[in-house]
């Protein structure tokens, strides 16, 4: 199949999404006009123009956006490093991996939230407890798609890495994870997709400061507008992630395709 295919297969896809995305932000934009109660729900275009309010001011910006961010990067960082490792450790030891795999299961079972209080009792009020948090809800992802990653590596290629002298350690960074990536990096996104839920979910809930806090202050406040606002910037910064990791593994795919 040649590339000029390939391009417009994924022109298509593309203009299909964003064909969907539009179908439904016109309806709830007609219904939000029309139909829904005024005092419930408010125009997408409402919405839109309030969040780019709110984005002018600096104090949002400061107090409410920058710290989600900070908190979000934060927990993916520490998540993907430790589920990184946390999946070498399922791939080497096969009894470990049926010991663990229903209890990372079991994180997206139960409410981690609940987990926030303990975090707090142990790392003080603040932003440590809400980034222990999303990290928790983080790593499992990374982990598992780490260890199904490097367990469908060619064992042939390790036995390549030997005969070039490679240590065990050496194998495992400079030939099985470069070969197990697309999964590491699948694991990766669905982290940053988790830690962005869980890190809004937790200042909704507890915290002093971010978007989620700032979702609930103006519910409280029957500030319909502005939550909306709120609601639409946490919307646009969970679609930006994920569409920049996206870019990210593509770049990084045709990079390898290339070498």
């Amino acid at each position: 199949m040649t590339s000029a295919v390939l391009r417009s297969r994924s022109h298509r896809v593309h203009g299909a999404r964003l064909l969907v995305v539009a179908v439904l932000a016109g309806t709830y934009e007609l219904l939000a006009r029309t139909v829904l109660d005024p005092l419930t729900f408010v125009p997408l275009s409402t919405a839109v123009e309030r969040a780019a309010r709110l984005l002018g001011e600096g104090s949002y910006r400061a107090d409410e956006v920058l710290p989600t961010i900070e908190q979000a990067v934060a927990a993916v960082a520490a998540g993907s490093v430790l589920g990184g490792l946390l999946g070498v450790v399922l791939w080497r030891w096969q009894v470990v991996d049926r010991a663990l795999q229903p209890w990372l299961l079991l994180v997206y079972a139960v409410p981690i939230f609940a987990l926030y209080p303990v975090f707090i009792a142990l790392l003080n009020p603040g932003s440590l407890p809400v980034i222990a948090v999303a990290t928790v809800g983080a790593v499992p992802a990374v982990a598992v798609n780490t260890a199904i990653g490097l367990g469908r590596t060619r064992p042939v290629l390790g036995q390549v890495g030997r005969s070039f002298g490679l240590g065990g350690a050496q194998i495992v960074l400079r030939v099985y994870l470069p070969s197990a990536w697309p999964y590491v990096f699948s694991g990766v996104k669905l982290a940053a997709s988790y830690a962005i839920v869980v890190v809004i979910g937790t200042q909704f809930i507890l915290s002093t400061h971010g978007l989620g806090h700032h979702i609930a202050e103006t519910y409280n406040n029957f500030d319909l507008e502005a939550m909306y606002g709120s609601v639409t910037v946490a919307l646009a910064l969970a679609t930006f992630v994920v569409v920049a990791l996206g870019a990210l593994e593509r770049r990084l795919h045709h990079g390898a395709v290339a070498r």
